[in-house]
């Protein structure tokens, strides 16, 4: 994961959950590449990746950070 730029946190990486479980290492890129679905039931999920922050987040101004929030941007 990449820090943020001054205090800003850090970003996230793709997660792969075949039927709930987890099947991407959190730590290290997929070894394998690529996911098999075997039953018409199997679920695939994908998490993708997120940028780092910029700048400590508690230090917004509190109202912006609301506002923010309920447009669905993450603050």
């Amino acid at each position: 994961m990449a820090d943020g730029a001054f205090g800003g946190g850090p970003g996230t990486k793709t997660v792969v959950a075949l039927n709930g479980e987890t099947v991407s290492d959190a730590n290290s890129p997929m070894e394998l590449g690529y996911v098999t679905l075997d039953n018409d039931t199997d679920v695939l999920e994908v998490e993708f990746p997120s940028g780092a922050g910029m700048f400590d987040p508690q230090a917004r101004d509190a109202d912006q950070a609301a506002e923010d929030r309920g447009n669905g941007i993450v603050s």
